[in-house]
């Protein structure tokens, strides 16, 4: 599930060219967006964040509903795939290169399984 989740985060809103945050962009909805996962030991979480405006704010739901009934429905291209991975690929490579993101790395694993 973290995986699935993280390249869904990655497909929604990780890059300016990324399924919601691109369309949302396009629109002048809003400037920026986030998405996220949480992983405990008996539930998964999902959430998308934004600062909007009032008025741009039903419309970005909406779009936000479309882009994920869309997702649901027709799934996504290998290409879209494929960048989702090579992206996350890359920001894992970058996370490794002080001791701080290579301990964050390791955590989870050692705190919600014992994995050391």
């Amino acid at each position: 599930e973290r995986d699935s989740l993280a390249v869904l985060s990655t497909l929604l809103t990780e890059t300016l060219h990324s399924k919601l945050l691109g369309a949302a962009r396009e629109r002048g909805l809003v400037y920026a967006m986030g998405s996220g996962q949480q992983q405990l030991r008996s539930r998964s979480s999902f959430w998308l964040g934004a600062q909007v405006s009032k008025q741009n704010a039903t419309p970005l739901f909406e779009l936000m509903l479309s882009v994920l009934q869309d997702i649901k429905r027709a799934g996504v291209t290998e290409a879209e795939l494929d960048a989702a991975k090579l992206y996350l690929r890359g920001r894992h490579e970058r996370s490794a290169q002080t001791a701080t993101g290579t301990l964050a790395g390791y955590s989870g694993s050692y705190y919600f399984d014992d994995t050391i």
